[in-house]
């Protein structure tokens, strides 16, 4: 498949332009796997090379993955604030909308996020409760 043909298939899916600054975002660790695994490839085949290509992929991987979840918390919550309720209700327990806190770092089970959020009413709820968070 060409790049015209990809681009195009890209482009025609449905999330492709509400994902695109994700996709930004993600670019730079993709690169690095593509060239972890042409110099993997280039390489002589030994146990040492196999062992480095594991744990190289395994941690360009997990960066991947740690921006895919730090950029999906951030973007839970509305944009406009007039758009989220001023409280909300949930399992009985009540909760306010805070103003916009500046960005912190969230521990999660196991990855750091930076959360740039309205970290009190249920969208807190819901990250604490994803990320195992008290």
């Amino acid at each position: 498949m060409d790049h015209a043909t990809s681009s195009a298939l890209l482009l025609a899916t449905h999330f492709a332009t509400s994902l695109f600054p994700l996709t930004v975002r993600l670019i730079p660790v993709i690169t690095q796997i593509g060239r972890l695994i042409v110099r993997f490839r280039k390489s002589e085949l030994t146990p040492q090379a196999c062992h480095q290509f594991e744990t190289q992929l395994h941690d360009q991987l997990r960066e991947l993955g740690r921006i895919i979840v730090e950029w999906t918390f951030n973007h839970i919550e509305p944009r406009d604030r007039r758009d989220m309720p001023n409280q909300m209700c949930f399992q009985g327990v009540w909760y306010r909308r805070r103003s916009k806190t500046p960005k912190r770092k969230v521990q999660g089970l196991r990855i750091t996020i930076g959360y740039s959020g309205n970290l009190g009413g249920l969208y807190a709820f819901v990250l604490y409760s994803i990320a195992g968070l008290e």
